[in-house]
């Protein structure tokens, strides 16, 4: 029995060198493989920066745009906002003058 469990063990480790000598040669053709891997995600990674550039580019200037529709409109309501006030404040006057708009004197002041 003993000797069987010697050859055994013997045969398992052969068994085992010779499949060591095998991934040793499978490596060597791996390597061009993963260079290949490693050449194909640096690609992916150089299009992916120029992408996300191209991309941060176009909201920045979405928002610049948006900034100046909103520098526009606010100088807008801004005119808009003192030209009533103006308004507002010529009609005052003229109630003030003339008195209230149920009176013939309010509809002159309103035409000139």
């Amino acid at each position: 029995m003993n000797i069987a469990l010697m050859s055994l063990l013997l045969v398992a480790a052969a068994a085992n060198v010779v499949l060591l000598v095998a991934l040793l040669l499978r490596s060597s053709s791996n390597q061009a493989f993963s260079k290949d891997v490693r050449e194909d995600l640096r690609t992916g990674r150089e299009e992916l920066r120029s992408a996300n550039k191209l991309a941060q580019d176009s909201i920045s200037s979405g928002i610049r745009s948006f900034t100046d529709i909103g520098g526009t409109l606010d100088a807008r309501v801004k005119d808009l906002q003192a030209s009533t006030e103006g308004k507002l404040e010529a009609t005052r006057g003229c109630w003030t003058r003339f008195g209230t708009p149920s009176t013939s004197s309010w509809t002159r002041c309103r035409r000139s």
